[in-house]
């Protein structure tokens, strides 16, 4: 539900303004006589989410790292190098890439490659019967192989 509001807001806002809607929308200018405060609240909320939202993404980020790659509870230096080494690359990231909107961009597009794609497809190939050497599942997999690289070759052309 709050999808359609959102949405249906945001649609009604872009459309009444077509010829004067900039790309990103905490770029617009100043409106003429004011001092535009909501604006500048609303850059201020901004700032506050892009500044906790990667924090806040470490501890999920770091917890998939040690059930995929450890396999065990993590030892204290561990934990700390993995949050140092999360960090640091969200920093070499946000420094190679300074246009917020590239940024947006790249994630985007890697992470529909992988919420999209290849996670469905192996879910699919999990649950279906059969055998893992089945013609079935092997077309299954192969298929999925070559949209993963299709669309990880999408977004890597995105970013020049």
């Amino acid at each position: 539900m709050e999808l359609v509001i959102y949405s249906s807001v945001g649609l009604a806002g872009y459309l009444s303004q077509l010829d004067k809607t900039v790309p990103m929308i905490i770029l617009r200018p100043k409106l003429n006589g004011t001092n535009d405060y909501l604006m500048l609240v609303g850059q201020l909320f901004m700032i506050f989410n892009l500044i906790t939202c990667i924090p806040l993404s470490v501890h999920p980020c770091r917890r998939e790292l040690y059930i995929t790659l450890l396999k065990r509870k993590a030892k204290t230096w561990e934990h700390f190098l993995i949050t140092i080494f999360l960090i640091i690359i969200s920093a070499i990231i946000g420094t190679a890439y300074p246009d917020i909107i590239n940024s947006f961009s790249m994630l985007g597009g890697f992470c529909a490659v992988f919420i999209v794609i290849y996670y469905p497809g192996l879910l699919y190939l999990k649950l279906s019967p059969g055998k893992w050497g089945s013609p079935k599942k092997v077309i299954l997999l192969v298929v999925t192989l070559i949209l993963v690289a299709m669309g990880l070759i999408a977004a890597f052309i995105s970013l020049f």
